[in-house]
């Protein structure tokens, strides 16, 4: 008797994983182009270590989980943009004597300023088992200054621009202003000099 339940359990359990893996693979063949979703994600450069899961929420709905990272290299283009735009809002909120006279500080403080970590999350939502619909596309940000994680405003875009690899051309106006708010410390440090 117990041997029948624990094949009842481990059965359930494959059904739901087989529920679940369909789900991931409704996502995937989404197609806008010549590619599927799934190829698309899967063959990027500029967001990598993509892993899919998924899961049922609150409301019984597949929820769809789509994570990857920004490689080191776009890290590193993405904190000289920042920096460059850091340098333009010191020098739209500073004197030009104040600039003068810390020009060394400023410059040690924006050394010291990087973009760490990028992760973007992008979620699908599939009802009743109609076509799976974008959600939401989070992006967690890690830098010397603070951690935080924003909602996109255009997650269409962000899922549009992963068939052409060029999601860094967003990051201005995503990440950027985002960053602001959350550089206390940083401009704290430069309000400081």
């Amino acid at each position: 008797m117990k041997r029948s339940g624990l094949l009842a359990v481990v059965g359930a359990v494959f059904l739901l994983q087989g529920c679940h893996a369909d789900s991931i693979d409704q996502v995937k063949s989404l197609s806008a182009g010549e590619q599927s979703l799934g190829q698309a994600f899967e063959s990027r450069t500029d967001c990598v270590q993509g892993t899919w899961r998924s899961f049922e929420d609150a409301r019984g709905r597949d929820v769809v989980l789509y994570s990857c990272k920004l490689p080191a290299p776009e890290l590193a283009k993405l904190t000289d943009k920042f920096r460059a735009h850091s340098n333009e809002m010191v020098e739209q909120n500073t004197t030009l004597r104040w600039r003068k006279a810390h020009r060394d500080d400023v410059a040690r403080v924006m050394s010291e300023m990087s973009i760490r970590d990028v992760e973007l999350l992008y979620v699908w939502r599939i009802s009743d088992g109609a076509t799976p619909q974008l959600a939401d596309v989070e992006v967690k940000t890690a830098t010397t200054f603070s951690s935080f994680s924003y909602s996109v405003s255009e997650p269409e875009k962000f899922v549009a621009l992963a068939y052409s690899d060029t999601l860094p051309n967003l990051w201005p106006q995503s990440l950027f202003p985002e960053l602001d708010k959350n550089a206390g410390l940083l401009y704290r440090q430069l309000s400081a000099l």
